[in-house]
């Protein structure tokens, strides 16, 4: 087609030398986009903009080879760790940063104990901080091995520092803290002795065994040479010779890997013992009976490694020490300063009631609420100084949900009187002595769960109004954009229940259900990925125990071993079951681990079959190693996969033994290391062993990999609906729609004599419009195949038809393109006479090119959108309204005339307006086919002339006008499935008339104009949706004498943006 050369720049290009003279040549833009390097070299009057020669000859051919593929399309096959390193060394070289984390990424995958020391040496050198702190994190987690291997001792002193001191370290002892830093000294000892107590420092001696002091750190060379060191030492020994009544705090915090995180249970009954319920074994363990067994606690926290337990009388309160495993009078019964304020004996006080004990910072918090008169107050116990601090009045409204997080306390919903039930939320600076009004609820409610966690507060259940109607529904709130979300409901309504979390999972547990208050001992689990709570299999008798108090609880992991299990509980825990393997092998383990690993083994080991009486499961199938391995992974949850043999073994035991996280753990594996040579196999194991995931994947490797996977010799091992599926598919990625065309020639050739029968289904799956006339002439209608099957003539015959129609003929394409051959642009329209050319704005070029001239020019169009292939423009007069033929490169006439107007499938949504002189935020949608209007939630704020634009699941509105004289960079989405608008984060500029507009997954914000005399905006923002930010992109419009415009999104053949001429004009 015939482009106005108005406009056009001729590309410019240079050469790249590299080892042995080697040269390619590539375009300078492409170069200066990528890299500050390459900008810095090509647009100054450097000898190598003015000679178009980069020397480079640093780099082999096949290394820049693989650097040009990544900065042209984003992507480069790494076949070994060492190419890996050559890619972050060239990356750093020419200030490729993409490319650097890229090929970092690999290496993180390849990563072991024995190379994550010279990684770490590798990064620092090129400066890569995301590789360095992924090389810190493995050490710290595979620690103990890492330190027994030659490279260790090369780490600087202030690296192997920051490692022990860390909480992170994952080790087996903190005898693993100690053998490290000695082995490290031990290696230039003359060098390092004097570094050794330093590090030695970190080492949390009290946590190590009063054996191995004795006999090897008291005893060693290094320590004893050091003062510093042996009163250390000392001190550990004497905490360790400590009387068991004696209420002296460990000098140490605990390393995570040695905790396990336990939820801590306290029933309402005075024959009730405290309970610890172990997420990981989702199982319940009985505590000692408690010093005072007549206390009846009401209350339970935990703080600085301690459990309290609050009593009715406040001055009965007692703590758990899990060092002694026994009791003690709580410290606040020590002092002067008793609370004895806190009496919460209705029948005495009438209507006083201890409603919550919180821990914020150094204090612990006691909220009273007196119920007659609506009122709270706060009293105070600092730990350090053992004071007390009382704020009457502290609070006006009662039965609130309270919640700490850093130096607050949240106060959610509540009742401010016997009808009156609020949504209102505060917080409370205890530092400052401060209040501070947020965001309400969504729910009134009182009596709510509730817990803090980062920058997240979670609400569930409670009550919604006095008539008895108790929820399931949930709240998140967000600290940072102060907000109120409804999200996944509870399994069953709770009240007074209890929210926790352990280690960035939120339990539930307790509280009571309407009918006749009945109790609930179920626990549930939120799924933050799936939106939705899970219940998990294990609850209490909820006929035999009153409702309780709960709250998390870090214990080290050989102080649980001290706990008093049920008889039943200990004998079934000290059972081992034995597994015979290949040539006899047998390897040992506990019989309740594997039955909670798998069904295969709960069934084997919980019911009359020999292999439960006998305690011995026989495996002969699996050899030794390979069932280490499975062993290993039942135990962790991790497992070393060396090879993709090793991963294919673990698969099949896993389908075997019904091990679905071993199996999809393996499955990750094979898809690192998927190629089009063993895409095809991979797909044949995946079917064989039922791995949805993996087969999914290798179908999408295939599809991604087409060209090259028709090539090798197992695409030919495919069964007909698996080729069919692929050459079927939009996702296809193919350079042309002749290599679907050979692929299904060369399938069907393979076994002519058996799949000629076969030719015609995935024949009618070739989209011929998309072939060239020549390539159909010469090589689809002259073939054999082909010629015999009436239907395949008459399709072909078809697809010349309509290549060979006139162009004037509004006939659209019969197919739809496959995605690989298309590209999506923005269409823009400007609001002007003299602008008589549209244009299209490629995002993936960050750059505008120039349609050309409409068939009336003087025409005005007022929208823009895009519709079956087609581009139209709607003018002011509906009559002489246009639409663009990419197929033919020429325009046609439509025939047939300040809301916010977005559609979604069969829906026209109507956000905002003005109506009268009012504007509204009123929404609804019009439903094309039934002919029907439904009323929909309201924005948050009023607006009009608004941008929109809608997906599936969403619709997004910003910009326009909040009142005739203001407009705003305000942006709302909305929820389709749940009638929910929320607030965004706001554009870089405010904008109304704009365009947004989707381009693939990624949202646009265009043009528009700002509030001084309506100053047109020719920016182009694009939308993060992990940071909820909007970025500002590099290519903009001049915005002097120019009107407003119209855009929409529109998806271009690439072979008809050859056609299109690159824009300059009044383009920046």
């Amino acid at each position: 087609m015939n482009i106005p050369e108005q406009g056009h720049k001729t590309p410019h290009t240079v050469s790249l030398i590299v080892e042995d003279g080697k040269e390619f040549k590539t375009l300078s833009h492409i170069l200066s986009t990528a890299s500050p390097f390459f900008e810095k070299l090509l647009s100054s009057n450097m000898k190598e903009n003015q000679e178009g020669v980069i020397r480079l000859e640093v780099f082999t051919e096949s290394l820049m080879k693989d650097v040009l593929e990544f900065i042209q399309t984003g992507n480069v096959r790494i076949s070994t760790r060492e190419n890996a390193e050559e890619l972050v060394a060239a990356a750093d070289y020419l200030c490729l940063s993409k490319l650097k984390s890229f090929a970092g990424k690999f290496i993180e995958q390849t990563m072991s104990s024995l190379n994550c020391v010279s990684t770490y040496f590798m990064a620092e050198k090129f400066d890569h901080s995301e590789l360095l702190d992924s090389v810190r994190k493995f050490i710290l987690s595979n620690f103990a091995d890492v330190a027994q291997t030659e490279n260790f001792p090369r780490l600087p002193s202030h690296e192997v520092e920051q490692l022990v001191s860390s909480d992170d370290i994952v080790i087996n002892s903190e005898e693993d803290v100690f053998n490290a830093i000695f082995k490290w000294t031990l290696h230039k000892k003359s060098e390092r002795s004097k570094e050794f107590c330093k590090l030695f420092s970190h080492v949390r001696l009290t946590f190590l065994s009063r054996d191995f002091l004795l006999k090897d750190v008291v005893t060693n060379e290094i320590v004893t040479e050091n003062e510093d060191c042996i009163d250390r030492v000392n001190s550990a020994l004497a905490w360790m010779n400590r009387k068991t009544d004696c209420d002296l705090s460990r000098p140490y915090s605990p390393r995570k890997a040695m905790e396990t995180c336990v939820i801590a249970i306290w029933g309402e009954d005075k024959t009730f013992r405290p309970l610890f319920y172990v997420p990981e074994n989702n199982d319940f363990y009985q505590l000692p009976g408690m010093a005072e067994p007549d206390c009846v606690p009401q209350h339970v926290f935990s703080c600085r490694g301690k459990l309290f337990f609050v009593a009715q009388e406040v001055n009965k309160s007692q703590y758990y020490d899990p060092d002694s495993n026994c009791w003690h009078p709580a410290p606040w019964t020590k002092t002067d300063s008793k609370p004895n304020w806190c009496k919460t004996n209705r029948r005495e006080i009438g209507k006083l009631f201890l409603r919550a004990v919180l821990v914020v910072e150094n204090e612990i918090c006691f909220i009273e609420e007196n119920l007659q008169i609506y009122s709270s107050c706060l009293c105070q116990f600092n730990l350090d100084k053992k004071s007390t601090t009382r704020s009457k009045d502290w609070l006006k409204t009662t039965r609130t949900c309270l919640v700490t997080l850093g130096q607050y306390i949240y106060v959610i919903g509540g009742t401010k009187s016997d009808v009156n039930i609020v949504p209102h939320c505060s917080r409370y600076d205890i530092v400052k002595n401060k209040w501070q009004k947020l965001a309400n609820l969504r729910f009134a409610r009182f009596r709510a769960l509730g817990i803090g966690t980062q920058e997240k507060i979670y609400v569930a259940g409670g009550w919604l109004d006095f008539g008895g109607e108790i929820t399931n529904t949930c709240e998140v709130y967000s600290v940072l954009t102060d907000e109120w979300h409804l999200i996944g409901r509870l399994t069953v309504p709770r009240d007074i229940g209890n929210m926790l979390s352990i280690d960035e999972s939120l339990y539930v547990l307790g509280g009571v259900c309407h009918p006749v208050l009945g109790k609930i001992w179920s626990v549930e689990s939120y799924e933050h990925e799936k939106d939705e709570w899970k219940e998990n299999r294990h609850f209490l008798d909820i006929h035999k125990i009153m409702t309780f108090t709960a709250c998390t609880f870090r214990l080290l992991k050989d102080v649980s071993l001290k706990m008093n299990l049920s008889d039943q509980a200990e004998s079934e825990l000290s059972k081992t079951v034995s597994l015979i393997v290949q040539d006899g092998k047998e390897l040992k383990t506990l019989r309740h681990v594997l039955s909670q690993a798998s069904p295969f083994f709960e069934k084997l080991l919980t019911s009359n079959m020999k292999e439960n009486n006998e305690g011995v499961v026989r495996l002969e199938v699996f050899n030794e190693s390979l069932m280490k391995d499975v062993l290993e992974f039942i135990h962790t949850g991790n497992v070393q996969i060396s090879t993709s043999e090793n991963a294919e073994e673990l698969i099949a035991a896993a389908d075997y033994m019904c091990l679905s996280k071993l199996k999809s753990f393996a499955g990750k594996f094979i898809e690192q290391t998927m190629s089009s040579s063993n895409c095809v196999s991979t797909y044949f194991m995946a079917e064989k062993f039922d791995h949805s995931e993996l087969l999914d994947s290798s179908r999408k490797f295939m599809l991604s990999k087409f060209v090259n996977v028709a090539q090798t010799g197992n695409f030919l091992r495919l069964p007909r609906h698996e080729v069919e599926q692929l050459v079927s598919s939009d996702d296809v990625v193919i350079k042309s729609e002749e290599d679907v065309f050979k692929a299904i020639l060369r399938w069907t050739l393979h076994k002519k004599s058996e799949r000629s029968k076969e030719f015609c289904k995935l024949f009618c799956h070739v989209r011929l419009t998309f072939l060239s006339r020549d390539f159909l002439l010469n090589d689809v209608v002259t073939n054999e195949l082909v010629t015999e099957n009436e239907d395949c003539i008459s399709s072909a015959t078809n697809a010349l038809a309509w290549i060979d129609r006139a162009g004037d003929d509004d006939f659209s394409r019969p197919f739809s393109p496959r995605k690989a051959l298309e590209k999506s642009v923005i269409a823009i329209y400007r609001k002007d006479k003299p602008f008589k050319n549209p244009l299209f704005y490629l995002p993936k070029k960050n750059d505008i090119y120039r349609l050309q001239g409409m068939a009336k020019t003087d025409c005005e169009p007022e929208h823009v959108f895009s519709c079956r292939g087609k581009l139209f423009f709607v003018s002011k007069e509906v009559d002489e309204s246009q639409y663009y033929d990419p197929d033919f490169n020429c325009w046609h006439w439509l025939e047939r005339t300040r809301i916010c107007a977005v559609t979604v499938g069969k829906y026209i949504y109507a956000i905002g307006g003005v109506r009268d002189i009012n504007i509204i935020k009123q929404c609804s949608k019009f439903d094309i086919a039934e002919n029907k209007w439904e009323k929909l939630a309201d924005l948050n704020l009023t607006r009009y002339d608004a941008l929109g634009v809608g997906t599936q699941e969403k619709i997004y509105v910003a910009g326009g006008w909040l009142d005739f004289d203001e407009i705003t960079n305000t942006c709302e989405v909305y929820n389709r499935s749940t009638d929910e608008w929320n607030l965004m984060c706001r554009l870089t500029v405010s904008r109304p008339f704009g365009n947004l507009v989707l381009v693939g997954n990624s949202l646009y914000a265009v043009g528009g104009a700002v509030h001084d005399l309506f100053r047109k905006i020719w920016s182009v923002e694009k939308y993060d949706y992990e940071k909820d930010e909007w970025e500002e992109k590099k290519c903009t419009l001049c915005v002097e004498n120019i009107s407003p415009y119209q855009a929409s999104s529109f998806t271009l053949l690439k072979e008809d943006s050859v056609k299109l001429k690159r824009y300059k004009g009044i383009f920046r």
